[in-house]
């Protein structure tokens, strides 16, 4: 594990606050080890506060070079995107013997605070508003309990140690930050032994992934062989079906064994062959006659799969090699794509459910973005539509479905807890008519209410919700509105 204790959290958070208090956000984005970035221009030069907190991994740091990022944003990153957008930080500082930093943004729209949370295996990022309320979380997962989107920030427990104790615990550990100035020089101390544990702990992961696959192999590649062997028993079962045959008793039944000449033995012995007593001699040596050929049959077919499971060893013991060898980021990247198509996590596997998305990491929803840029949510089936509405969706975003008609969930969010504007309002009503069984008519009456109301009532089939306190829109497509919402987006800026 890679992460500081309080009196370095306390001597970063210093620095960070003479560093970067003043300067405008430009962009956040995600961190390809895990995190987000924020790159803030201050003083006519580009910083990039970066905020690190997971279970493995809790750190912060100021960089003047730009981090690597993952190509897509997530949902969080997003939304810090949606709200802190060209705000300013207004203060930075974290509480005596806690490991907790509070970042203080003013915006053109009011007052937020970014937590970070910096310890144990709850490690997190919140999103509050100026009522301290939580607008959004890195991880809901890792959220303490009685946390969740609307409700009140629960601050941390005070700790009771003294500060001998902490002292004492400094000691033991950490970096002493704090002796260091805080121009950079903090950051820097511990950066390039940050970036190594990512590194490692990336290789690890990649590691762990190619043993998994290489055990599941082993036990194919065992099963396998143990079915070739029973391949060889064909050609004895067609010589005890013959015997069988030869005694010339093809009715006699009842009979759980039976001695038979086996005339293909040059010495011609005497052989006991079982017998199954609810069939008769005749029927036995049918069944027998059947297994021998089954087994003929499948013995290609099974020297191929072997030869195939060997040479998929030898990849994976070839990319094994390729991952131990890697001596930076860039060279585990390009071998990370080579290990997930020869050897894709179980996640990625996924099992197949129908029309249900088989990888678990594929969004149930399509995004699309109003005029405004609010996110608007659209369900892509009828399990995804529940998926959507009764577990991603929050209480007060918006929710629309075309009324008496089959058609998609469709979701308005509403991150910063106001009353969505009347164009984003029609647009995700244009949406829901759209995606729905009457939407090739041009018209179509839509029902909103908040996402709070809607329920799914036992024992309903997939899609199938019941929504109270409505209204009802009637909304004409408009040809030009749709076009602009299902325009391509842009790629988001590298």
């Amino acid at each position: 594990m890679f992460h500081l204790n309080s009196q370095d959290i306390a001597a970063l958070a210093e620095e960070i606050n003479s560093l970067c208090v003043g300067g405008r956000i430009q962009k956040i984005t995600d961190r390809k080890a895990g995190g987000i970035s924020c790159a803030l221009r201050v003083s006519s030069r580009t910083l990039y506060l970066q905020l690190i907190a997971s279970p493995s991994t809790r750190a912060a740091l100021v960089s003047s070079t730009r981090p690597e990022r993952k190509p897509e944003l997530s949902n969080f990153a997003r939304s810090l995107r949606q709200t802190l957008g060209a705000g300013r930080i207004h203060k930075v500082s974290a509480p005596q013997g806690d490991r907790l930093l509070t970042l203080e943004i003013e915006t053109a729209e009011g007052a937020y605070r970014l937590m970070a949370e910096l310890f144990g295996r709850s490690a997190n990022l919140y999103l509050l508003n100026a009522e301290d309320k939580l607008l959004g979380a890195m991880n809901w997962d890792r959220a303490r309990s009685g946390m969740h989107p609307g409700s009140p920030y629960q601050p941390l427990p005070a700790r009771k140690s003294s500060l001998d104790s902490m002292t004492k615990a400094a000691a033991q550990g950490g970096f002493a930050l704090s002796r260091l100035a805080a121009d950079g020089s903090r950051s820097l101390a511990f950066e390039t032994e940050l970036l190594d544990f990512e590194r490692a702990e990336f290789q690890m992961s990649l590691l762990r992934q190619l043993q998994r696959t290489q055990r599941r192999l082993s036990k194919r590649l065992a099963a396998q062989e143990s079915d070739l062997a029973a391949t060889q028993e064909g050609p004895n079962l067609r010589r005890q079906a013959e015997a069988l045959v030869a005694l010339g008793q093809p009715k006699l039944r009842g009979q759980h064994s039976v001695q038979a000449v086996d005339y293909n033995d040059p010495n011609c012995s005497s052989v006991e062959i079982p017998l199954n007593p609810e069939h008769s001699l005749g029927e036995n040596a049918q069944r027998l006659f059947q297994r021998s050929r089954k087994l003929k049959r499948g013995q290609p077919r099974i020297e191929g799969q072997i030869a195939n499971s060997i040479q998929q060893k030898k990849i994976l013991e070839a990319l094994e090699e390729q991952v131990n060898s890697a001596a930076d980021f860039q060279a585990l990247e390009a071998a990370a794509e080579q290990v997930q198509q020869k050897a894709p996590s179980k996640k990625r596997q996924g099992k197949k459910r129908g029309k249900q998305d088989a990888q678990g990491d594929r969004q149930p929803y399509r995004c699309y973005l109003s005029q405004n840029g609010s996110e608007i949510w659209v369900g892509k089936g009828a399990r995804q539509n529940d998926e959507l509405s009764l577990r991603l969706a929050r209480g007060n975003d918006l929710w629309f479905h075309a009324e008496d008609q089959a058609g998609a969930h469709v979701v308005l969010r509403n991150l910063r807890h106001k009353e969505p504007d009347n164009e984003s309002v029609l647009d995700a009503a244009t949406l829901a008519a759209h995606f729905s069984r009457g939407g090739k008519s041009g018209e179509a009456e839509v029902l909103t209410t908040r996402c709070v109301n809607v329920r799914k009532p036992k024992g309903a089939r997939p899609g199938s919700v019941v929504a109270t306190h409505t209204r009802s829109i009637l909304v004409r497509i408009e040809a030009q509105r749709l076009q602009r919402l299902l325009s391509p987006r842009p790629e988001q800026e590298n």
